[in-house]
């Protein structure tokens, strides 16, 4: 039941969610309620490219999507790459966050796109992490898709000393 009532404020149903909390037995509702104050925070997005996104203004979902170099989308539904994806609140229509393990060098555009048509402006806010450099960019959506950011990803390598080693050939 507690689970049940997660998805359904995650995806906009709170009604839905009180009727069900009104139509339980007290004693049942009281570890209900327990059950919510204890639960988790959803699994944490993994990668060196990740995305996440809130916004206000729609009522229905939207979708975040990584476009990489090579011209394919990259969504929570998958990707026709070696990269591995993990998501988080895909269902939800306040937030969603999208990452990449594991991604090739080059350049990647972010986009926010409805998942079903729609109007009205959906305001709201990115938060790009790359490696460890991390950026908070608000946005607009109006119509049905929007390019948020662009990012370049390089690898560059550098030579790190190892600690307590002296002299001039390992052992």
């Amino acid at each position: 039941v507690s689970e049940a009532l997660r998805c359904a404020r995650d995806v906009g149903q709170s009604g839905w969610a009180e009727d069900l909390l009104a139509a339980l037995d007290p004693q049942v509702r009281q570890q209900v309620s327990r059950s919510e104050a204890q639960r988790t925070q959803p699994d944490e997005l993994s990668g060196d490219l990740r995305v996440s996104a809130q916004w206000q203004g729609s009522e229905h979902d939207l979708d975040l999507v990584i476009l990489p170099p090579q011209g394919y989308r990259v969504s929570w539904l998958g990707a026709p790459t070696r990269a591995v994806i993990s998501a988080t609140d895909v269902l939800s229509v306040h937030r969603e966050g999208l990452a990449l393990r594991g991604a090739e060098p080059g350049r990647y555009a972010i986009e926010l796109v409805r998942s079903s048509p729609g109007s009205g402006s959906v305001h709201g806010t990115l938060e790009l992490t790359v490696a460890n450099a991390r950026r908070s960019l608000p946005f607009v959506l109006e119509g049905q898709r929007l390019r948020i950011a662009t990012v370049d990803l390089r690898l560059s390598s550098r030579l790190v000393p190892v600690e307590g080693w002296e002299g001039s050939a390992p052992p």
